[in-house]
């Protein structure tokens, strides 16, 4: 009997694995993130793996005003600005529309979930988890929105309490560990569902301490929901204070704080390694001396921070120094060889007047940060960055160069 082709083989092979439910490892239309959503902070997006992943779940933890609802505000605004819609449900009712509105979020593509005004039960995680799954099918069963893309935030997982919770009288002997029941069994439900759709489901949760806590170099604090929670998350960052940002405020003379560094880091990523670290600048409304206002993650002052090297980096390398200190003025060499000579204050002024400087120093960080591979959000399937400044020439840029050199490696 003649012995068959090892084509043959491998057909015969396919259909009964088929068969099985089992598809070749390369073909990952489950599996693949088809978008990602990006803050357009080159070293935040480096070490994200390209971005917040849709599909998918992420966690972002970290204590009290250390900036977690800013950057997801921040987020809100870049969602906005690529076209996608944004639904926030904020179970401790913090959200302040006018300062939402001032970091640059859509109202007209944001909207806030309300409990109906005759309920009097309270928003437990069970009923957030239902809110969600609903969402979650609303999308899934029509074919126009199955791939649009979305947003959806929930503020807090933290301040959220299970019902069993809510149902106990006052004084009543908590049982340990309810919150984190509840957590386990919405998200092992949800998980799934969200690789259904092109939803991405970010949870901003608050730090506990760690009450398992027995050598020196376990954490003092975790995130709460229990430890299945951190397992169901694709992407989990926790956030810190770093360092504190001091200026002079418009019409003042006096040196005051007007923000701090955030530092991100990857505690868990299907995209990028864990354990790398990032920092990024927050500020409350500061209006320098000169009358530019810096608020939030104000994208021109992280693109002007990331360029001058003023924040240390963990395991993602440092780029070139874009923006030099020359005699108490920032010096900066456009590339057509013009020089940029200013104050501080003025540096930055001149990038809020001019978005193609903004957006040449931002490409260069990005050209200096991916010297292998190349930013994923690049790769959308129905997102375009290309809106965004910057973005296509980065595009043009990589895609000029040898396919070796741009595939990522992670």
């Amino acid at each position: 009997m003649a012995r068959k082709r090892q084509d043959e083989k491998d057909e015969t092979a396919i259909d009964m694995v088929s068969s099985l439910g089992f598809s070749p490892i390369g073909d990952g239309t489950y599996t693949n993130v088809k978008d990602f959503l990006p803050t357009f902070i080159p070293q935040w997006d480096y070490l994200l793996g390209g971005g917040i992943p849709f599909g998918r779940l992420t966690e972002i933890y970290a204590d009290n005003a250390v900036g977690k609802s800013t950057l997801l505000i921040h987020l809100n605004r870049v969602a906005n600005a690529l076209g996608t819609d944004v639904f926030w449900i904020d179970t401790e009712e913090t959200s302040d529309g006018n300062r939402m509105e001032s970091l640059g979020i859509d109202q007209n593509h944001t909207f806030i979930f309300k409990p109906q005004k005759n309920d009097t039960s309270g928003i437990s995680i069970e009923k957030v988890g239902k809110v969600i799954e609903n969402i979650i099918n609303k999308y899934k069963d029509n074919d126009e929105l199955k791939d649009t893309p979305l947003l959806v935030i929930w503020d807090s997982l933290g301040g959220t309490n299970s019902q069993a919770a809510i149902d106990a009288e006052i004084g009543e002997n908590k049982q340990r560990g309810r919150e984190a029941g509840a957590t386990t069994e919405v998200f092992k439900k949800l998980t799934p569902m969200l690789k259904e759709v092109n939803i991405a489901l970010v949870v901003i949760n608050q730090v506990r301490a760690n009450q398992n806590k027995r050598f020196d170099w376990d954490p003092d604090f975790v995130s709460s929901g229990g430890k299945a929670f951190g397992h169901f998350a694709s992407l989990r960052l926790a956030l810190s204070r770093s360092g504190t940002d001091k200026g002079i405020y418009w019409r003042d003379t006096k040196e005051t704080e007007v923000g701090h560094g955030v530092n991100m880091k990857v505690i868990k990523s299907k995209q990028q390694r864990s354990g790398i670290s990032a920092v990024a600048d927050v500020f409350n409304a500061w209006v320098m001396k000169n009358g530019v206002l810096v608020n939030g993650f104000d994208w021109e002052y992280n693109i002007y921070s990331e360029a001058r090297g003023n924040h240390n980096t963990k395991g993602i390398g440092t780029p070139n120094t874009l923006i030099k200190a020359s005699a108490g003025y920032k010096s900066y060499t456009r590339e057509d060889g013009t020089e940029i000579k200013k104050y501080e204050p003025d540096f930055i002024k001149a990038m809020k007047d001019d978005p193609t400087l903004t957006a040449e120093i931002f490409d260069r960080l990005c050209k200096d940060r991916w010297d292998i591979g190349h930013p994923r959000y690049l790769d959308n399937e129905h997102i375009n960055c290309d809106v965004w400044p910057g973005v296509k020439e980065i595009r043009e840029y990589f895609n000029s160069l040898p396919e070796e050199q741009t595939k990522n490696l992670d």
